[in-house]
């Protein structure tokens, strides 16, 4: 779905540009819910302002009048943009949340299915490298921790990418780049691998 584009909205002396739906729900880290009420008082803050309007129009001047006109104008369309931002929120998480279930499907007899040690350092060096440059896994133990965290990081990640292509492509696509570097990789954390394999 396109962008809908920030609509400037004048306020007598100045223009203000306000993020649309999709904009929102993009770098807004609330929830779903959250932006649903946020609508919500922003609605019943307008019906406040809409009463207030219409009780005190005959004793402000044009200049107030005008004023209070201009905040029900900007609050009605926060309030719609709020509602239809948690819309979009919602529909990327149920994509999402289907992305990664069709995911782990996927990954069922490869990602999923590594249990050697050298396996999973493997993994964990292609998936987050920096774990073993500070020396986090010191124990198998460590290891296993941070094998399932990178993992579930690791198909998230993947789940944002799908686009126009399915989970089992990009599975077998990230399946076939990881076995290509497996060797080297192991080959590069062979010292820790004996550790490890010595102490479990």
């Amino acid at each position: 779905m396109a962008a809908i584009a920030a609509v400037p909205l004048a306020t007598g002396r100045e223009e203000l540009t306000m993020k649309n739906p999709r904009e929102i729900s993009d770098t807004c880290w609330n929830s779903p819910d959250e932006l649903k009420r946020t609508a919500n008082r922003l609605k019943r803050l307008a019906g406040g302002l809409r009463s207030e309007v219409t009780a005190a129009s005959h004793g402000l001047s044009e200049k107030e009048a005008t004023t209070l006109r201009t905040a029900l104008t900007l609050t009605d369309e926060m309030a719609s943009r709020y509602s239809k931002a948690a819309a979009l929120s919602k529909k990327r998480i149920e994509e999402r949340t289907k992305a990664e279930k069709g995911l782990r499907l996927a990954m069922a007899k490869t990602f999923l299915a590594l249990s050697s040690i050298e396996d999973k350092i493997a993994f964990i060096a292609a998936a987050h490298s920096y774990r073993l440059r500070v020396g986090s896994i010191l124990s198998r133990q460590d290891l296993d921790y941070y094998f399932a965290d990178d993992l579930n990081s690791f198909i998230y990640r993947l789940s944002g990418e799908i686009n126009d292509g399915t989970p089992t492509l990009v599975a077998a696509d990230a399946w076939a780049k990881f076995t290509a570097a497996r060797d080297e990789l192991t080959q590069r954390h062979h010292e820790l691998i004996l550790r490890l394999s010595r102490d479990s």
